[in-house]
């Protein structure tokens, strides 16, 4: 599994920022076994993506530990409203926008995550992260609210926008180069919309489209081809 397929595949199937552990019975544990078809970017700052097909398994328990693609955590809350814990995320590291091959260097980057639901359908998300870049050092912080819209009792669309921000290491890994030295900051906006459908108690079909666009030192970078990223899939899950 390339690394750069993790994030569309945690914004489908990432379960930290779901219900409390009080709403499942103690002892219980949920499971969703999946296949996603997935069309996205080589690298951020490229023109050019590539047709992933990857299976994909996510659960989470009763003690508040979960599982999915790219990364595992712990739940900390009992409050139904708030959730919050440390989390972390693995696979291969992020390609550079000049990169000319395919790289399997593979990192971890461990952190936290907090998420608040407003209200039954809209929820503020956030995770920091620190272990990425070349030497090990870069850091990055994501923030997003997610809105719900129930289209019927089968039928939902879900709204998501955010942006990313990381410290200097972390800019300089991706976006820096000899003459071009980037420090810290904003690196990129995004936003996203999900429709799920509901086939049964037991299957669901998820399709979304995500588009990210990198901001101020990361799109001034001389690698950068296209600050635009589009990302297109669709998921198969069956609830365990």
């Amino acid at each position: 599994m390339k690394y750069l397929s993790i994030p569309l595949l945690c914004a489908c199937t990432s379960v930290y920022g779901q219900s409390a552990t009080t709403q499942m019975p103690e002892g219980t544990t949920d499971v969703d076994l999946g296949v996603v078809a997935a069309v996205v970017p080589r690298a951020e700052g490229r023109g050019d993506s590539r047709f992933v097909l990857l299976p994909t398994v996510s659960a989470q328990w009763s003690n508040g530990v979960f599982a999915a693609p790219g990364e595992v955590g712990i739940r900390m809350s009992r409050n139904p409203r708030w959730n919050f814990g440390p989390v972390l995320t693995y696979g291969a590291k992020p390609e550079r926008a000049d990169s000319r091959g395919t790289h399997d260097d593979w990192g971890l980057e461990g952190g936290g995550f907090v998420s608040y639901r407003v209200a039954h359908n809209l929820m503020l998300s956030s995770q920091l992260l620190y272990g990425g870049g070349n030497d090990g050092h870069g850091a990055r912080f994501t923030a997003s609210a997610g809105y719900g819209i129930d289209l019927s009792s089968h039928q939902s669309l879900g709204v998501n926008l955010g942006f990313t921000a990381v410290n200097a290491s972390y800019m300089d890994s991706y976006f820096g180069r000899a003459g071009y030295h980037p420090g810290g900051g904003l690196k990129n906006l995004f936003a996203g919309v999900l429709w799920n459908v509901e086939l049964s108690t037991k299957y669901a079909v998820t399709t979304g489209v995500r588009e990210s666009r990198l901001a101020r030192a990361a799109a001034d970078s001389p690698l950068v081809v296209s600050p635009h990223n589009v990302s297109l899939f669709t998921q198969f899950t069956y609830h365990y």
